[in-house]
């Protein structure tokens, strides 16, 4: 289940008014999924960027409101880019 960002995900991101700081934190889920074959948790996101995790946080749950990512509440590892093949 290898995701990467597509030049349509890309802009559907944009569309949405994603900052280059949500754009990084895609970036880096789809670079961990990437290199491990499994979704990152909130906390390995903040660590692979030198970021606070409630940063993080506060950027996915934008990013879940606008529908470009997506995870289920309470389990982890669940961590998804919507629309990422």
């Amino acid at each position: 289940m290898t995701q990467v960002i597509t030049k349509a995900g890309i802009q559907a991101a944009k569309s949405h008014g994603t900052t280059k700081r949500q754009m990084a934190v895609l970036k880096a889920i789809a670079k961990w999924i990437a290199s491990h074959g499994y979704p990152p948790t909130f906390r390995e996101v903040a660590r692979s960027m030198d970021i606070h995790t409630s940063d993080v946080f506060q950027k996915l749950v934008r990013l879940r409101r606008d529908g470009v990512v997506d995870w289920e509440d309470g389990k982890c590892r669940t961590l998804r880019i919507v629309g990422g093949e």
